[in-house]
């Protein structure tokens, strides 16, 4: 487990830390959602919280495996586990017997059961359809912020907004701060925010 708070990280005892690993969470927990959030906290701007409930991971998510991706940190394993969440997800109908046994013929028992749990939890009766789809959210998320990078948006943007239309709206009024913001360190600046 790995929870991300204002001002705390917590990563569990059983996650992997070999060198590139640790790499890869500090791009996608610090440099990405930590970033995010104390760039957003700073602002003390009720604006910046408005946006659709399916957009709440969607671009965090999205920024964090596209900073993953850009600096190199992504390794093969992870790319391959999001991919597994990415289908799970998409498969939450099923009961959790079901969607276990479909992550069964892809990855051992341990695995098929962590990604498995990790969809259905929550739920009072994993027999029945449904689930937590955040797990979609780094993939699909990730494929929302390349799109809007390749029309030209700015990843800083993503930075002070957690949703990158609903930044460029309050930008255009005046409403949303463009300057004291933090990126990640690996990240050359390029200021797009005019």
């Amino acid at each position: 487990t790995i929870r991300v708070g204002h001002k705390r990280l917590t990563i569990g005892s059983a996650v992997r830390r070999n060198k590139q690993n640790v790499l890869r969470l500090i791009m996608h927990e610090i440099e990405s959602h930590m970033l995010q959030r104390h760039n957003v906290l700073q602002q003390n701007n009720p604006l910046v919280a408005l946006r659709k409930i399916h957009e709440k991971d969607l671009y965090a998510e999205g920024v964090a495996v596209y900073n993953e991706i850009v600096s190199g940190t992504i390794t093969q394993k992870a790319y391959e586990l999001y991919i597994l969440r990415l289908e799970a997800a998409a498969n939450r109908h099923l009961s959790f017997r079901e969607l276990y046994d479909l992550m069964r013929e892809s990855v051992p028992k341990k695995k098929a059961f962590v990604i498995t749990y990790r969809i259905k939890r929550g739920m009072t009766n994993t027999k029945l359809s449904g689930g937590f789809p955040k797990d979609a959210a780094y993939l699909l998320g990730y494929k929302e912020v390349l799109e809007y990078v390749s029309r030209g948006g700015s990843i800083d943007m993503l930075y002070i907004s957690p949703n990158p239309e609903l930044g460029q709206l309050l930008l255009k009024y005046d409403l949303l701060p463009t300057n004291g913001y933090a990126t990640p360190r690996f990240y050359e600046h390029q200021v797009l925010l005019t």
